[in-house]
This record gives structure tokens, C-alpha cells and sequence, in this order.
């Protein structure tokens, strides 16, 4: 256990990619649609935007840094890979849920403002924040925690199996899209697809992408244990 909780240690002293860009480009996003809806659109009808969901996207990147620049340096230090991996995603699950309650709590003040007063809505976008308060957050946590499980699981495949495995997994992974694509083509299915699609709530979406996100941290795992520092 002590070993788990300096890897979480480990993993904040780059805080400001962890942490400051994320609410950086939150603020920028932030700023922007306050700009657009001040100056541009003065008066006009309320207006939405999903420029808050870039910070989210910080955490792909973030996955493959927390993998290839800290798993070298802690196994000079005698950390097991077990304790690596549960430090590191146990760190970044929690971060990728405080995000998430931010994103609620700035949602429910545009709501009380009508839009930081000019009617712009960064975070309280009308088919997440229409249902209940704990679907909002689950579901931009499990996309930011989503994101990042992908990018540490392609730099865990890397270190594990250079470029060629890289990108033999990346084709795989199209592969299978392409597969189910084309089966739900040749059924005529795309329209029940679409209905199904619609009817879907924060919540429902938040359960498919955890288990997703499952899927990837057992990958992650196996693929860690013999992955070269």
C-alpha cells in the first residue's frame, strides 16, 4: 500500500499537465463563448457550445506521459508493476472525478446566471444536464477516465511492443469498428441504431463506456506485466 501511494505522489508532481491544463483550457473555453455571447451576439438566443469537453481530451495525453515517463523511473526504484498500476490509475480516476463534479458545479451556475449573463453554454448542455445531477457527473467521468485509459494502454502496448504492435493493435481496433459497421449496414439497422442511439440517458451512456473502460485496465494490466521499462 505504500508503495501505491507514492506512485499516486509520483504521478502529481507534474501538476501542471495533470491539473493546470485541464482548467486552463476550461478557462479559455470559458472565456471564448463569454467573448462570443458579450460582444459578437449581444441579446441574442441562448447558444451551446462542447468547447468545455476539450479539457477532457487532456487526458489522452496525459495516459501516455503517466505510462512512459514514470514506469521507467519507478522501476529503478523497486516499485512493483501491481503497485505502479494501481497508484497511477487510483490517482487519475479521482482526478478525472473531481474534474467531473467541476463540470457540474460550473454547469448549475450557468443555469443560475442564464449563461455567465450573455446566454452562453459552455457546461450545461441541455441533453446532459436534463437528466439527473449524478448522470452528469458519471458520465463526463467515465469519459475523461475513458480517454485516459486509452492513451496509457496504447503507451503500455508500445512499451511493450514497439511500433509495429502499436499500430497492429490501432488496425485491430479499426478493424472491428469496420466490422461492426458493416454488419449493422448489410441488417439495415442503421435507423434502429439511431432510435436506440436517442433513447440513450447520461447514465445508460456512463455504464457502456464503464465497461469499456473495464475492459481496458484488465488489457492494461496483462499488457504491463511484461512491458519492458
Amino acid at each position: 500500500m505504500r508503495q501505491v501511494i507514492n506512485v499516486g505522489r509520483m504521478q502529481m508532481i507534474n501538476r501542471w499537465v495533470f491539473v493546470g491544463i485541464p482548467l486552463m483550457i476550461m478557462g479559455i473555453a470559458w472565456a471564448f463563448v463569454v467573448l462570443i455571447g458579450a460582444v459578437l451576439v449581444p441579446g441574442s438566443d441562448p447558444f451551446y457550445t462542447g468547447a468545455g469537453q476539450a479539457s477532457l481530451w487532456v487526458f489522452l495525453f496525459g495516459g501516455i506521459q503517466a505510462l512512459t515517463l514514470s514506469f521507467p523511473f519507478s522501476q529503478g526504484l523497486s516499485i512493483t508493476r501491481r503497485a505502479f498500476f494501481i497508484g497511477t490509475t487510483s490517482v487519475f480516476a479521482l482526478e478525472t472525478l473531481a474534474l467531473a463534479v467541476l463540470f457540474f458545479l460550473l454547469g448549475l451556475v450557468e443555469k443560475a446566471t442564464d449563461g455567465w449573463f450573455v446566454h452562453g453554454y459552455v457546461f450545461a448542455l441541455p441533453w446532459v444536464v436534463g437528466h439527473s445531477w449524478y448522470g452528469t457527473i458519471l458520465l463526463v467521468w467515465t469519459v475523461a477516465f475513458l480517454l485516459f485509459m486509452v492513451g496509457f494502454w496504447t503507451a503500455t502496448i508500445y512499451k511493450r511492443w514497439g511500433t509495429f504492435g502499436t499500430m497492429m493493435a490501432g488496425t485491430a481496433c479499426a478493424l472491428v469498428l469496420a466490422i461492426i459497421a458493416g454488419v449493422i449496414t448489410l441488417s439495415h439497422s442503421w435507423t434502429g441504431f439511431g432510435h436506440w442511439a436517442v433513447a440513450q440517458t447520461p447514465v445508460t451512456v456512463a455504464g457502456g463506456v464503464a465497461v469499456v473502460i473495464a475492459v481496458l485496465l484488465a488489457g492494461s494490466y496483462i499488457t504491463l506485466r511484461r512491458a519492458l521499462p
